[in-house]
């Protein structure tokens, strides 16, 4: 077994591995990543997580992530409405969840 400072680098990488690549918008990286960080009580962690869950329309582990943020401002509660908006249409209302997720970001709004 790794000394304890071995295995808190490990996971300092893995942090920051995780956040860049969401930052970098390499959504398959960060997936992969997800799973070794998914413990991490952190708000960068927090942040670059509900991007991606987002990003892969897990709209109720995106809306679960960004009420967890202790320091929640306007974006991540308008981020967060929108989350729980789509999960319930996915689940209530699937065809209109289709044509809104399947729009044209024109279209969006039509």
């Amino acid at each position: 077994m790794p000394p304890p400072v071995s295995l808190a680098a490990e996971r300092l990488v893995d942090i920051t591995d995780f956040v860049q690549a969401a930052s970098e918008q390499a959504w398959d990286r960060a997936d992969s990543l997800w799973p070794a960080v998914s413990a991490v009580d952190d708000d960068r962690v927090r942040l670059a997580a509900a991007e991606l869950h987002m990003q892969r329309e897990r709209w109720d582990e995106a809306a679960e992530t960004w009420s967890r943020l202790r320091l929640i401002d306007d974006q991540a509660r308008l981020k967060l409405t929108l989350c729980r908006n789509l999960a319930a249409l996915k689940v209530h209302r699937p065809q209109v969840y289709r044509a809104v997720v399947d729009a044209d970001a024109g279209d969006a709004y039509r």
